[in-house]
């Protein structure tokens, strides 16, 4: 078992070599990359972002078109694989601090241990705090990874008057 972690461990690093002048090409960068084996195969699990911007169906499709020939260049898999790339959705997570700076304006989800969400729109972050705009309109700051989990949220009152202009 020890062999197989280290074998997909190394086998996700060369994944994310060969993957990285493609994105940088596009004007992707990895969000996420995992690397399992099933009975019978490999299974390459690759979430990208663009950092300005959305992500699209096409540019998860291009990537996927030209990793794929790459992967198969490089030999790095022998036997049948599967590559898998798609987008951290519109709900992701909020991992870092500078996630949160770049999704500013956003609307986002906070839990707490003990059992408190916040939910509203990130207006700020400096240092390691983000104020957050309530919908009752009172603001709060919180300290980041003071929370169990926290996600954007899809605005859809935002995301209508977007389409209707």
């Amino acid at each position: 078992m020890v062999a197989q972690n280290e074998e997909m461990t190394r086998l996700q690093e060369e994944i994310r070599n060969i993957a990285q002048p493609i994105l940088q090409e596009a004007g992707l960068l990895i969000y996420g990359l995992t690397v399992q084996r099933n009975k019978r195969n490999v299974i390459a699990r690759l979430t990208l972002d663009r950092v300005d911007g959305e992500l699209t169906v096409g540019d998860c499709e291009a990537v996927s078109k030209k990793l794929s020939s790459a992967l198969d260049v490089h030999e790095l898999i022998s036997g049948r694989y599967y590559l898998e790339v798609s987008s951290p959705g519109v709900e992701r997570a909020l991992r870092s601090i500078e996630e949160c700076r770049r999704f500013v304006g956003r609307l986002a989800f906070f839990e707490f241990e003990d059992g408190r969400t916040v939910l509203g729109d990130i207006i700020s972050v400096e240092g390691d705090r983000l104020t957050v705009a309530k919908k009752d309109g009172s603001q709060e700051v919180l300290v980041f990874g003071a929370w169990r989990k926290a996600h954007l949220k899809l605005d859809l009152e935002k995301a209508l008057k977007k389409k209707v202009k």
